[in-house]
């Protein structure tokens, strides 16, 4: 007689046990996945965080250096005690203007401004009182300037001023510079001073170069100078 009988597996290798091993294994996997995915992310997230930061900064250190540009144009065409452009600083623009002169068709005027008895000023109150002046007579020109005009230091106590579009004659427009200077004494500390001003003036011929258009402003200035200061004096354009 036979019997038969068979041997059932293990538990741990029952197909149920099989097939949960499968969903774990699967689940796993999904789960690995996942976590993988969310790293990733994460990493992109700090990279981009990363890129901003350093666009940020970079962003910054362009508009520094753009002003420090900008600051280092100022230093080189301007004039360090009145503010003013410099010689050089207002030579370029006297040169800009002459070549926009021409090509609009417009006049342009040159003012040469030397400020009267000067070395006096020095002499009797003092480099420091002389250079308060120099200031202060730059302020009052420049609050007396259109908005296209220009005034720079030529040298010492010469300045130099470029007036564009002001047509001939323009009599008062070029003593209200004058009386800017002139017309009120300057208060300097405590002491009150009368400073007054030459002024020779000159319009830009056609063809003319740059040195010629200064030579014939510092003509009239002389004449200015000559004839007892304290006025303005026009070269015939």
């Amino acid at each position: 007689m036979r019997v038969a009988f068979s041997v059932a597996p293990v538990w741990w290798r029952s197909q149920t046990m099989l097939a949960l091993y499968a969903l774990l294994a699967g689940g796993l996997a999904i789960a690995a996945l996942h976590w993988r995915e969310r790293r990733l992310r994460q990493r992109e997230r700090h990279l981009a965080d990363l890129v901003a930061l350093r666009t940020q900064e970079l962003e910054h250190d362009k508009r520094e250096l753009e002003i420090a540009r900008a600051a280092l144009a100022v230093k080189v065409s301007h004039d360090s005690l009145t503010d003013l452009l410099n010689r050089a600083g207002i030579l370029d623009a006297l040169a800009a203007q002459m070549r926009h002169s021409l090509a609009e068709d417009w006049p342009l005027v040159v003012a040469m401004i030397d400020l009267d008895h000067f070395k006096r000023i020095n002499d009797t109150h003092g480099h420091l009182i002389g250079d308060a002046v120099l200031t202060k007579v730059a302020q009052r020109l420049n609050a007396n300037l259109c908005e296209s005009d220009q005034i720079g230091r030529y040298g010492g106590e010469e300045l130099l001023g470029v007036l564009p579009g002001l047509p001939i004659p323009s009599h008062e427009r070029l003593q209200n510079l004058r009386v800017a200077i002139a017309g009120h004494p300057l208060r300097v500390g405590k002491q009150s001073l009368t400073v007054t001003a030459s002024i020779g003036v000159a319009w830009h011929r056609p063809g003319e170069t740059l040195q010629q258009l200064l030579a014939r402003a510092d003509q009239a200035l002389y004449r200015a100078k000559h004839l007892g200061r304290n006025r303005v004096e026009l070269q015939q354009p």
